[in-house]
């Protein structure tokens, strides 16, 4: 049941991260682009850069790997005991919600 919990939260972050940057950027292939670097970059990165492991906990790409954080390789794989099913609900709530929101005030701005 965890795992399904995170993996709807992580699916809800990601549209609504991509929602947000169409906005920005109001083309497909730019938007594409943008996307994929961010997630999939700063998923990779926290991975082999030291600081960003420190911080992994509050960064809602930790969380792609639901089977890892569900049963604990990752925090092992960071050293950071932080990085939890608890950390990860918060964090993607979090991003949910900011991201949302990010998207509703460029909405407003830009009609």
């Amino acid at each position: 049941m965890p795992i399904l919990v995170l993996q709807l939260l992580v699916g809800l972050f990601i549209i609504n991260f991509i929602q947000l940057i169409s906005n920005v950027v109001r083309d497909k292939f730019p938007t594409l682009f943008i996307t994929l670097i961010l997630l999939i970059g700063v998923s990779v990165s926290s991975t082999v850069i030291e600081p960003l492991q420190k911080a992994a906990a509050w960064l809602p790409t930790t969380y792609f790997n639901v089977i890892g954080i569900v049963s604990g390789k990752i925090a092992v794989q960071y050293h950071n005991n932080q990085v939890t099913f608890i950390s990860g609900l918060i964090t993607l709530i979090a991003g949910i919600l900011i991201t949302y929101c990010l998207g509703l005030i460029i909405n407003k701005i830009r009609h």
